[in-house]
């Protein structure tokens, strides 16, 4: 089991066209053997956002 305080995690700037002021950190993925989950906390910061825009797949954010 991976215990980890989530501020150990990289933060990464969120790599989408139009994102603006938001981070994310991976904290369980395949790195940690979960092949077919991943859970991302993001961080967004005053004003800031991500684009409209959906899955075609079941997802998580913390």
């Amino acid at each position: 089991m991976k215990v980890v305080h989530y501020q150990q995690v990289p933060a990464q700037p969120v790599d989408m066209p139009g994102a603006v002021g938001c981070l994310v950190r991976c904290l369980i993925g395949p790195d940690d053997g979960a092949p077919s989950f991943t859970m991302r906390l993001f961080e967004v910061a005053p004003g800031g956002n991500t684009p409209r825009h959906s899955h075609g797949y079941e997802h998580e954010v913390f």
